[in-house]
């Protein structure tokens, strides 16, 4: 979250600074870009087009790289079913959802009564 926090405000006062926007539309061009689906408004100067390429770029890499780090987290919880942490110590301890003859219980929320 600190990533896209510093990222959004690094491209909102980019656009502020070097394309003349305001506020509002430096923050909504900065989070088209972030999301990938590309600026809104035209940029007239070569300053403004120079920081938009490397806005982009920055953008591009660093939230590729961020997916990946955190993507890396992800997949051993996708191999075993996207348990949560809670529901895994569970299964270890024993408790429902074990496994109990090579095979494992599906794991369901009861309401509580």
């Amino acid at each position: 979250m600190p990533v896209v926090a510093f990222s959004l405000s690094l491209g909102t006062v980019g656009y502020h600074v070097a394309a003349g926007l305001d506020w509002v539309d430096a923050f909504l061009n900065a989070s088209m870009i972030l999301t990938g689906m590309g600026q809104v408004d035209v940029l007239r100067t070569p300053t403004a087009k120079v920081f938009a390429a490397l806005y982009a770029l920055y953008s591009g890499i660093v939230f590729l790289l961020a997916a990946s780090v955190c993507g890396a987290g992800a997949a051993p919880d996708a191999a075993i079913g996207c348990t949560s942490r809670t529901d895994r110590g569970r299964r270890r301890a024993g408790g429902e959802g074990a496994r109990s003859g090579g095979q494992t219980r599906i794991w369901r929320h009861r309401p509580r009564t």
